[in-house]
């Protein structure tokens, strides 16, 4: 077994039936199927690789494109946005709230949800009508790398996945191997400034901190995304802010304009960073990281070719 295998969670069918069973939960083997735990730890059975997916999640339509399954994907969701040809894809809702009858009508085999934004009201009644659903729930670089090999084992994409996790593994390597032994800048990174929410040491957003060679002012403890006061932000005396545009906030460092000039408030450098590449947890993280390295070092990495045409 290759080495990056490990990072698709799979359960040889015999032995999870197995371990199920111990449970008191009894789970029938068949020929040819595969199981795999979701996200949440579902065990979610595949008599064989859907042919119809309906995705919800955004970073879920990414890492299809990305694995060249495009025509496995039947529908989406508001914010699929990247690559611009998922645009052309029908729509079952908002992300936060897609419609049933949407997905439904598209007759899929495969519904992809996210834990973090979709119920487990509405797993149920996708489970109830007979369509099957993997939830994912990446809240790390790891879990992120592990929901992508599921996704390329589950469409039957192993070797485009191995590709794409190893070329990621590597550039994250890279990436440290160059910001090794240089001062660690004191960084926040603001989710978004109204109100201002920053990304604590426990998210992906804080590993690519660590990962470019920054030292986050958000300590431990404090939740995963906590929202703080001007206060806050100036006892915290970050060196560099990372600040993330998105659709509600293309212009973030204008938040930070008027408080430089206040002693004590901001002191630091103030960069602009796409929301997608620091939160979307899919391939164009790198691009993320590639831009932290750049602000933190000066440090300037090409993007691995395994995951260049991901990341444009």
């Amino acid at each position: 077994m290759r080495g990056s295998d490990c990072v698709y969670r799979l359960l040889p069918t015999v032995l999870l039936a197995a371990l199920l069973t111990t449970c008191g939960l009894p789970l029938p083997v068949l020929k040819g199927e595969f199981l795999l735990l979701d996200g949440v730890g579902r065990a979610v059975t595949f008599p064989a690789p859907p042919q119809r997916i309906v995705s919800l999640a955004p970073s879920v339509t990414e890492v299809l494109y990305s694995l060249d399954a495009a025509e496995l994907l039947v529908g989406v969701t508001e914010y699929s946005d990247y690559p611009p040809q998922a645009l052309s894809k029908p729509r079952v809702g908002r992300y936060d709230q897609p419609s049933l009858e949407g997905i439904v009508a598209l007759r899929p085999d495969l519904v992809v949800a996210a834990a973090d934004s979709h119920s487990p009201a509405l797993v149920k009644a996708l489970e109830d009508l007979g369509i099957a659903t993997f939830v994912i729930y990446p809240r790390s670089l790891r879990e992120t790398l592990d929901t992508i090999g599921a996704i390329a084992r589950i469409t039957g994409r192993e070797e485009a996945g191995h590709a794409l996790v190893d070329g990621m593994e590597r550039y994250l390597r890279q990436v440290k191997t160059a910001v090794a032994g240089k001062n660690r800048p004191r960084v926040l990174l603001c989710a978004m400034v109204r109100p201002l929410t920053v990304c604590g040491p426990r998210t992906i957003g804080g590993e690519l901190i660590a990962a470019a060679g920054g030292e986050n002012v958000v300590p431990d403890g404090q939740g995963r995304y906590p929202t703080w006061n001007l206060e806050t932000l100036a006892e915290a005396a970050p060196e560099i802010i990372l600040a993330v545009s998105h659709a509600g906030d293309d212009d973030p460092a204008a938040f930070f304009t008027p408080l430089m000039g206040q002693a004590g408030v901001v002191r630091g450098q103030v960069h602009v960073l796409a929301a997608d590449w620091v939160h979307r947890p899919g391939p164009r993280l790198l691009l993320g990281l590639w831009e932290m390295a750049r602000a933190l070092h000066g440090i300037d990495l090409a993007i691995p070719e395994t995951v260049q045409g991901n990341v444009k």
